[in-house]
């Protein structure tokens, strides 16, 4: 893992930095045109990284992680070598990880300004299927309009994502002040974390967040959502969207007996669309 420093807008390998607990922010956003991508910031000047139209957006979030007391923050179109397939591979399956373990994530919409909620429904940050998962994994996160938590019921209304997974139970469930730091809290048996709380929520529950979300390779459809089932797989551009899908509710199923996993299939004819077969995508309880 690659992280940008803040001051510098250099990179930096994670494994280089000699401390103990590493903090730093992450970056949600979708790409647009000239992005500052991993070669530039290795081969270019800052005079002509300031020429790409996407350096505004790097230089704004740096500014933003240094003000809240970071050293380093992650974006993807910096600090992921894509020309390397391997690379770029163990990057897609560490994605969740990643941004699990962020101390705060920034959520940059560039279609939306200020508090306009109407602008809100209508970002292309939405409809993406990468931001999905970007959205649910870190503890923190933070709109220019607000923190997710304050927010939770119009994301809710907008991704049809539960809010207790959006909220967390520990900023609205429980009713103590005592933090929980293992899976169940000891005072009142509520999940602590994500990771607990996805597992109360059936794959199509899962399944239906993405169902109308759009990626640019098709494959990636079902390659954003490892994080979210905690699965993995080795990437295979080329294969095609129906065969992506196949493999990962292969390893969906390897790991939970949820039948609410045949909720959905895949249609070729309606292209970029996965069919929700008839079973309801509320149900609860053995999930993943």
């Amino acid at each position: 893992m690659r992280l940008l420093n803040v001051k510098t807008l250099k990179l930096e390998d994670r494994s280089s930095i000699k401390r103990g607990r590493l903090k730093y922010a992450i970056l949600s956003h979708t790409w647009l045109e000239e992005e500052v991508l991993f070669h530039h910031i290795e081969n270019l000047e800052p005079p002509a990284l300031e020429k790409l139209k996407g350096y505004a957006k790097v230089k704004d979030s740096c500014a933003q992680a240094e003000t809240d007391g970071y050293e380093y923050i992650w974006i993807d179109t910096c600090c992921i070598d894509k020309s390397s397939s391997a690379e770029l591979s163990e990057a897609i399956n560490s994605m969740w990880t990643w941004y699990r373990q962020s101390d705060i994530c920034y959520g940059y919409l560039a279609d939306v300004k200020g508090n306009d909620r109407k602008a809100l429904y209508r970002s292309r940050w939405f409809q993406r299927g990468w931001t999905l998962q970007e959205l649910i994994a870190p503890d923190n996160f933070i709109f220019e309009m607000g923190r997710r938590e304050r927010l939770v019921s119009l994301i809710s209304d907008i991704t049809g994502v539960d809010e207790d997974v959006l909220s967390r139970n520990l900023a609205h469930r429980h009713s103590h002040d005592i933090q929980p730091r293992n899976s169940l809290c000891a005072v009142c048996g509520l999940p602590e974390s994500i990771d607990e709380i996805l597992r109360t929520k059936s794959v199509a529950s899962k399944m239906s967040w993405s169902a109308h979300r759009k990626t640019t390779r098709g494959e990636d459809r079902s390659y954003s959502l490892l994080g979210l089932f905690g699965v993995n797989l080795p990437l295979l551009y080329g294969e095609g969207e129906a065969a992506a899908w196949r493999r990962l509710l292969d390893e969906i199923i390897k790991k939970s007996n949820d039948q609410s996993v045949f909720a959905f299939d895949y249609y070729p004819e309606r292209g970029h669309e996965y069919t929700y077969s008839g079973m309801p995508v509320t149900l609860t309880g053995g999930g993943i």
